[in-house]
């Protein structure tokens, strides 16, 4: 007659001939019975059988956790769980997903190396990371359109009734589609002025430039640069901004804008990334852009989507301050600007200038404003106290019906 013991999971009888071994989330083996071994799942790699608690699925596959830790990755990319064998090793401690390589990955034809699209230049059509890209652009020096490297002796722009400041503005306008001619350029810079701008290479559009202020004062921009004649010019050209998938408006903005010392220009940064990530949604429809394409050119600090702040604004820029990735919303890796980059590129005169007189009245704002204001405005009363005194920004918001 058969014998019976104990189960150890359910503590049922177990039978003689029942013999199923099987371990629990802490790894512990046990002999259990038909009934339990039934609420168990094999490990795909070792074959052994574990609770369903203990066991993760990968690409539909189930892991134990040695198996999981041994046999996957997490992709540095996506943060998913993948086979290693499915996974490709693109840098130094650096690992992702077959899925995230083939869309977001680039092999350098200098120097082989895997770069990311966001880091990728363009060089004839062919993809070139950042150092290899610096070599060639040696070679473009001397033409209208510098290279992506090239750093002029930056000036200072005032309106002839203005005292000299801080609260300066440097704009970068990509215009692609029309070729990265030295004679275009050329037409352009004679418009708005052969000592205000240059033209510059940039990897990231596929047939076009970049057009680079020096830093100006917002009065400056407004009554002295043609910057209606400037847009009209690039149409005229044959270039498009808005309507390529490359393109965007970035605004540099001085670091003096916020206060002369290093603690008031803090805490003037820290209040304007908060509203940006508070308001998240309404500055993506502000800007025209899609969740992909802000994802990709224009990311938040918190989060991928939303208008949900966990942190302070202090905190929000400590995080801030320790992330290394350059295509930000507001990219402060500058020691010298914070950039504003959430806008899509525009020749459209109000939506360009709407992305002006909004980066000066944010500033505007933050520098006046206190904290626990700046964590209770509304929407309506945010947009309401900056559309003051800034007619295309006032008219664009609603053109926007933000």
């Amino acid at each position: 007659m058969a014998t019976a013991t104990q189960c150890e999971w359910c503590e049922g009888l177990l039978q003689e001939d029942e013999h199923f071994v099987a371990y629990d989330v802490d790894g512990d083996e046990a002999e259990i019975c038909t009934d339990c071994y039934r609420e168990t799942e094999v490990c795909d790699e070792c074959r052994e059988a574990f609770e369903y608690e203990g066991i993760t699925y990968v690409s539909g596959y189930p892991f134990c956790p040695d198996c999981l830790v041994s046999e996957t990755i997490t992709c540095d990319d996506c943060g998913q769980r993948e086979i290693d064998d499915g996974a490709v090793t693109v840098g130094p401690g650096l690992v992702v997903c077959d899925d995230c390589f083939r869309e977001n990955y680039y092999q350098c034809v200098g120097c082989e190396d895997y770069i990311h699209r966001n880091d990728a230049f363009s060089h004839h059509g062919e993809p070139l990371c950042e150092g290899c890209y610096d070599e060639v652009d040696e070679d473009r020096s001397r033409g209208t359109i510098r290279g992506a490297s090239y750093r002029p002796a930056w000036r200072r722009y005032y309106h002839p009734d203005e005292e000299m400041h801080g609260q300066l503005y440097g704009i970068e306008l990509e215009v692609d589609r029309g070729g990265c001619s030295d004679y275009k350029a050329d037409e352009v810079l004679e418009v708005i002025g052969e000592d205000f701008a240059i033209a510059k290479d940039d990897g990231s559009l596929a047939s076009g430039w970049e057009l680079v202020t020096h830093p100006a004062s917002f009065e400056y921009h407004m009554q002295e640069v043609p910057w209606g004649d400037v847009l009209e010019r690039l149409k005229e050209l044959d270039y498009v901004s808005h309507d390529s998938n490359t393109a965007g408006i970035h605004v540099h903005i001085s670091r003096t804008a916020f206060g002369n010392d290093d603690v008031t220009q803090d805490l003037g940064i820290a209040k304007m990334l908060y509203l940006i990530e508070k308001y998240w949604s309404k500055w993506r429809r502000f800007a025209r852009r899609s969740r992909a394409r802000m994802a990709q050119w224009a990311a938040k600090y918190i989060g991928d989507e939303g208008d949900d702040v966990s942190v302070e604004p202090t905190r929000l820029l400590h995080i801030a301050k320790s992330d290394r990735r350059k295509y930000t919303a507001v990219n402060i890796s500058n020691s010298q600007t914070v950039e504003i980059r959430i806008f899509r590129g525009s020749l459209r005169y109000q939506s360009f200038m709407a992305a002006l007189e909004l980066t000066d009245s944010l500033v505007n704002y933050v520098n006046h404003a206190d904290i626990t204001e700046i964590q209770s405005i509304s929407w309506d009363e945010l947009r309401d106290k900056l559309s003051q005194g800034y007619e295309n920004l006032g008219d664009y918001f609603v053109y926007r019906n933000l």
